[in-house]
């Protein structure tokens, strides 16, 4: 059987192991063996103690509740600090809740600054006049918007 020392142990505690006998070795092995076995029975005895406190706790608190519904008296100082509690939370998610919309209401606004300035598409064609009316009116190049043109007539002849 072979001692296997830990990684991150030092030159001077490989050592100290060294210089120990095997049963003294075999006896501090043991007693540190009980002794985690007694601090894990007493860690498992204060969870236990921890877990009836907390069911005592939130038993008394819904007691505290129900006994203040049925006597018609002013909510408690705890239920008051629930409530606050609450109103704290639900304010911060009203306030996310704001600035999500705002930021899509921008959105909104650029993507639509955005169509208003593409307008129509430009064509390699759009100095050229139409034959025929087409009820579109024609871009004017300076400003990019459509405009009618009541010069140009309904039909044209063509020979």
């Amino acid at each position: 059987m072979s001692l296997a020392v830990p990684v991150g142990v030092g030159p001077q505690s490989r050592r100290a192991v060294a210089s120990l006998g095997r049963a003294e070795l075999e006896d501090r092995h043991m007693s540190l063996l009980e002794e985690n076995h007694l601090l894990k029975k007493h860690t498992r005895s204060q969870e236990e103690k921890m877990k009836k406190m907390a069911t005592k706790l939130l038993r008394l608190a819904a007691d505290e509740k129900r006994e203040a519904k049925k006597d018609g008296q002013p909510p408690s100082v705890v239920q008051v600090k629930e409530l606050e509690g609450e109103i704290h939370e639900l304010t911060a998610k009203i306030r996310d809740v704001e600035r999500t919309n705002t930021s899509l209401h921008n959105k909104i606004a650029v993507l639509r600054q955005q169509c208003d300035s593409k307008g129509k598409r430009r064509t390699p064609y759009d100095h050229v006049q139409s034959r025929i009316s087409s009820g579109v009116g024609r871009r004017t190049p300076s400003r990019g918007s459509l405009q009618s043109s009541p010069t140009t007539p309904r039909y044209i002849h063509v020979p």
